[in-house]
């Protein structure tokens, strides 16, 4: 009988870890058969999704100020034939342009720079929605 006793003893404790081992390696597999899970890729900007995962470093495309935006709109709208001025609102997502031409251009001649003006704008601040309001000054 204590033969017995110390073989139930050596035995039963390699018994009870390979349970363990076993039930803790079938919780690790998967199933083959069930979906995929997507994986997120890193966005292709160079910086290893960087510019996404944190919108305040530099290298994020939105890392603009509206002074800058605001010399871009200017830099923009001079290179528009017969444009004399703006002035500029930046509220988060529209940036409203006031541009002021001669008193003495045609409704088409206006009716032109105003749609130049806003294809250009689009073009260089796309994060904008734009808005351009033509004054005759």
């Amino acid at each position: 009988m204590e033969k017995k006793k110390r073989k139930f003893r050596l035995i039963m404790p390699m018994i009870i870890s390979t349970m363990c081992i076993c039930l803790v390696m079938s919780s690790c597999g998967s199933d083959r058969n069930d979906q995929q899970t997507k994986v997120d890729d890193y966005n292709e900007d160079g910086y290893l999704g960087l510019s996404n995962s944190n919108p305040n470093l530099r290298t994020s495309p939105t890392h603009y100020t509206y002074n800058e935006d605001t010399k871009v709109i200017r830099m923009t709208l001079a290179g528009i034939r017969g444009v004399r001025g703006s002035t500029i609102t930046l509220t988060a997502p529209n940036a409203y342009v006031r541009v002021r031409v001669s008193r003495g251009l045609s409704t088409q001649e206006s009716r032109r720079i105003e749609e130049e003006a806003i294809a250009a704008l689009s073009y260089n601040l796309p994060r904008y929605k734009v808005f351009v309001e033509i004054i005759r000054k």
